[in-house]
């Protein structure tokens, strides 16, 4: 071996002693100094909540940072450096925090002086501009542990659209029972996961150190994308608004809009007056009515019993004759419209098609009990089988159940048959009534009605999951012919009967209306005779009216459901009124080729 050789052996060697002597030096420094520390605390790193979009890209719901602001009063012992740095303070405090006036800034602070507080409340969900402009202001200028002030920092939730859409979109606050809509109901994509590190602090050969001694990631939570259009909520919101405008009676409302081909749900409103609102008057998404507000439809099911019928051969066509009977058919009451319709055409029958028409009780008790009178239970299996099934609507929470009265319970009477096929006897929610009109316009096949369309995670948007995009729920409720005939039915409500109001939209309507009492209170007198139900101790009633239907008729792109409720009182509202021209102003706005 050379001389160089060994030069350059011997080097490296020394070199490689050196090195690993250093590292081992450095560990065991490392382990004299976390030996050395006491101090521990955990600091969380909050995930970033997912954003929520429309189905059009918009922006409706996001995280942003927010802060809270305390001043540590003892952190200045000078008290006339104090006074000089407040005096100026506090009117420039005043312009950026206006809740005080300068005066008053001034008295608060020096009330916090005196009082050696630590954690003084300036201001609380600050945003990062506000936050950066108040660092700007004396005292607050200075570093933390020279001024006093401390920030502390927190992800707040923003909607863009304020109220738009909100009881559908949602929020969470505290536990379970606070988690409502698509933020309650997608929390655990949403939320993502939060990360953590803990770290001690100590002093060590004459200086304050801290170590990351354990580090959690991050998860932010996933973003996601709902099928509701924001422009068409809008249009909704503002139709039912001005519908219902300053009526004290009408408590609340709902509009819902859905993608006949698909079960896309377009637009959600839901207003309600009142309860829990600073303005008494004032109308704001207090309640989801659209999925939770179970009630009795009245004549807007008159459209299930005629479906039932032609399902089932019991009746071949509209054009088919029934005798009138002076509107007689007990138990039921008298349908007065019938004597009307005798003396005006001097006959003693109708045709289905015109009793549908002018939703008349008796011709639609008729057809059910002549069809039904001797297999109830059969009859209401059909109904049944009109309506979404339990599992029906699985993107929100708080869906009620469908409650048809049963043949063989307590509640049967002679005349609930007769009552039910003109929508009482039973209570539903209006997304059922929804899903049973585009079940029609989709020629017999019922869809899932659906709010959230797709959610992904990271920036390369890697889809989690595509959340019930539609999808047919049953392929054939009834044929394409029976939907055909249905149809025809709905144009004849919406040309001649009893929701004309449509008949000059932007597009032709097929709809029926419905206008039903409520029940009160079920209360009997000293005899267990049962009081009306329906009116309270002032023989006031309290009224749903419906419409729903969809459009364009030859060709329908979407369903829609109106629905109002009115207080105790001593009017009654009509489905061919205020919900039709509701509906027919947002059918006037929207444009069916978008």
């Amino acid at each position: 071996m050379t001389k160089r050789t060994k030069i350059i052996l011997i080097s490296a060697g020394a070199l490689a002693v050196l090195v690993a002597g250093y590292f081992i030096y450095r560990a065991i420094d490392r382990v004299l100094l976390i030996s050395s520390m006491e101090e521990r605390h955990v600091e969380i790193l909050y995930a970033k909540r997912g954003d929520l979009f429309d189905c059009e890209g918009n922006l409706i719901a996001t995280s942003k940072p927010a802060y809270d602001v305390h001043l540590d009063c003892k952190i200045i012992k000078n008290d006339a450096y104090w006074d000089n740095k407040t005096l100026a303070l506090a009117p420039k405090l005043a312009t950026l925090l206006p809740e005080r006036t300068a005066a008053e800034w001034w008295d608060y602070l020096q009330a916090g002086r005196i009082a050696e507080k630590r954690y003084l409340k300036i201001a609380t969900s600050l945003s990062r501009e506000m936050k950066d402009s108040l660092a700007r202001l004396p005292i607050f200028n200075l570093p933390p542990l020279d001024g006093g002030a401390i920030y502390t920092s927190y992800l707040k939730r923003y909607y863009p659209y304020d109220s738009l859409g909100r009881r559908a979109i949602g929020y969470v606050r505290g536990g379970d029972n606070g988690r409502v809509g698509i933020e309650g109901k997608y929390d655990y994509y949403l939320h993502g996961f939060d990360g953590s590190r803990k770290i001690k602090s100590g002093w060590y050969k004459g200086k304050k150190e801290h170590l990351v001694t354990q580090f959690v990631n991050v998860h932010n939570g996933a973003d996601g994308m709902v099928t509701l259009s924001m422009p068409m909520q809008a249009l909704a919101d503002s139709a039912l608004r001005a519908g219902i405008g300053d009526d004290p009676d009408i408590t609340a409302g709902c509009v819902v809009l859905m993608e006949v081909k698909t079960g896309a749900i377009r637009a959600m409103v839901n207003l309600s007056r009142g309860k829990m609102s600073y303005e008494t008057n004032r109308l704001w998404e207090r309640y989801n009515d659209a999925i939770a507000h179970s009630y009795e439809p009245g004549e807007v099911l008159q459209t299930m019993t005629l479906a039932s019928v032609l399902r089932d051969g019991r009746l071949r066509s509209l054009d088919t004759k029934m005798p009138t009977r002076h509107g007689l058919l007990p138990p039921m009451p008298q349908d007065v419209h019938l004597k009307d319709y005798e003396r005006a055409y001097k006959t003693d029958s109708i045709s289905v098609l015109d009793a549908f028409a002018m939703s008349s009780h008796y011709g639609m008790a008729y057809l059910a009990t002549d069809a039904y009178d001797a297999s109830r239970n059969y009859y209401t299996e059909s109904l049944r089988s009109f309506c979404l099934p339990q599992d029906r609507f699985a993107c929100l929470e708080g869906l009620r159940e469908v409650d048809i009265t049963r043949p063989d319970g307590y509640y049967w009477e002679d005349a609930t048959l007769s009552s039910m096929a003109n929508g009482h006897a039973l209570t539903m929610v209006p997304l059922d009534i929804l899903s049973f009109y585009n079940t029609i316009a989709n020629k017999g096949r019922m869809i899932r009605p659906y709010l959230m369309q797709k959610m992904w995670e990271g920036e390369k948007h890697a889809t989690v999951f595509t959340h019930e995009d539609g999808g047919t729920l049953r392929e054939e409720v009834f044929s394409a012919a029976v939907a055909d005939t249905l149809t025809r039915a709905l144009l004849a409500v919406t040309e001649s009967g009893t929701g004309t109001r449509l008949r000059d939209a932007r597009y032709t309507v097929a709809g029926k209306t419905g206008t039903a009492r409520q029940i009160i209170r079920v209360h009997y007198d000293d005899k267990g005779r049962l009081i009306d139900p329906y009116c309270d101790e002032q023989g006031r009633f309290q009224t749903a009216a419906t419409f729903a239907g969809f459009f364009p008729a030859d060709d329908p792109k979407y369903s829609i459901i109106c629905v109002l409720y009115s207080v105790p009182c001593r009017k009654t509202y009509y489905g061919g009124t205020l919900p039709a021209l509701i509906v027919r102003d947002i059918v006037n706005k929207i444009d069916v080729n978008d």
